[in-house]
């Protein structure tokens, strides 16, 4: 009865194992599964190729002052700037806006989950306490910005892709572009950003950090967040099951190995007896008594605890007188259980 009972607790053992395992190896599963179907999105930070501003002065068509000719693509900031006959330039109407390219190629228009222009305000003087900044999409992609002017510099839209208001500065503005760059994806997308107000006899500035500014960290950037990737070919598709299998046999691996591991501590197990008496081992010079079967010394004659003659190979029942083996628990003559009294 007793083994029964081991044997069940080992069985009971084994059996919460196999749960534990089976806890273990159905998230892995699951989890390989739907990774192998699909990926993470992802977000792309693109900087700009190029990004410059240029300068004109529409009372001045001629050029006098050669605003026209500037070339700022080595600054290290875009200059968002009106001065329209305002105190000290009177008769000066001078506006600036910047240009910043951005290489899209490597994009599908699936992809693009969202897309939004990021811009640092280094410095702003002005007159109010937010001014709108419009951001409109450029016609042509072409330009370099060491060589960019306004004289050579490409035309943009008139209607605005997107506005933001701006006031502190020391602050990163964002512009929603989504589906600009959806509309552009595979090819170079060029933008203009400019001051979208004016007010007459009023100057205002809007310094924006470019992309040679030297912290790394306030650079433009067109951050992209990109839609999960699902792969449909048959070569991904049987690695895909592969992977399970895979998971599968590690699993059944785990599991004979831990079964396996028990088997071998139940083997190694000390033997359990069905009695109610206690089998009492043996040590190096001891022997057990045939008749009460206590430990006694081999050099005893006499068993001390019945008084057994130990030096006799058989025992005489006292009922019948017969000799009978010392391995019987009853005389086979009369039945009687005398001889062990």
């Amino acid at each position: 009865m007793l083994a029964v009972i081991i044997l069940n607790k080992d069985w009971v053992y084994l059996e919460n194992k196999a749960k534990m395992l089976s806890l273990l190896i159905i998230p892995v599963l699951i989890t390989g599964m739907t990774s192998s179907f699909a990926q993470q999105s992802t977000i792309l930070e693109l900087a700009p190729t190029d990004d410059a501003y240029v300068v004109t002065d529409l009372n001045d068509p001629v050029d006098k002052q050669g605003l026209e000719k500037i070339n700022t693509g080595s600054l290290k900031f875009l200059k968002l700037w009106y001065a329209w006959e305002s105190k000290g330039r009177e008769q000066n109407k001078v506006l600036s806006h910047a240009y910043l390219t951005f290489d899209l190629s490597k994009l599908s228009k699936d992809q693009i989950n969202s897309a939004k222009l990021d811009m640092y305000l280094q410095d702003a003087r002005l007159t109010a306490n937010s001014r709108n900044v419009a951001v409109h999409l450029s016609t042509s992609s072409t330009w370099k910005e060491l060589t960019l002017t306004h004289q050579n510099a490409p035309s943009f839209e008139t209607e605005p892709i997107a506005v933001t208001p701006i006031s502190a500065e020391k602050n990163w503005y964002e512009w929603d572009l989504t589906d600009t760059v959806r509309d552009n994806a595979g090819s170079k997308l060029t933008l203009v950003v400019l001051l979208e107000d004016i007010l007459n006899k009023n100057e205002e500035v809007a310094e924006f950090a470019s992309k040679e500014v030297d912290d790394r960290y306030l650079r433009p950037k067109l951050v992209i967040e990109t839609a999960p990737i699902t792969t449909t070919n048959e070569s991904d598709f049987d690695m895909r099951i592969i992977g399970v299998i895979a998971t599968v046999v590690a699993g059944g691996g785990i599991a004979i190995v831990l079964y396996m591991r028990n088997r071998k501590k139940m083997s190694n197990a000390e033997p359990v007896t069905t009695t109610n008496q206690e089998q009492q081992p043996t040590s190096t010079g001891e022997m057990s008594c045939p008749s009460c079967g206590r430990n006694v010394s081999k050099e005893f004659k006499i068993c001390p605890y019945c008084e057994r003659d130990l030096t006799q190979q058989k025992l005489k029942c006292h009922n019948c007188g017969k000799d009978i083996s010392t391995e019987y628990k009853v005389c086979p003559y009369c039945g009687s259980r005398s001889a062990y009294e």
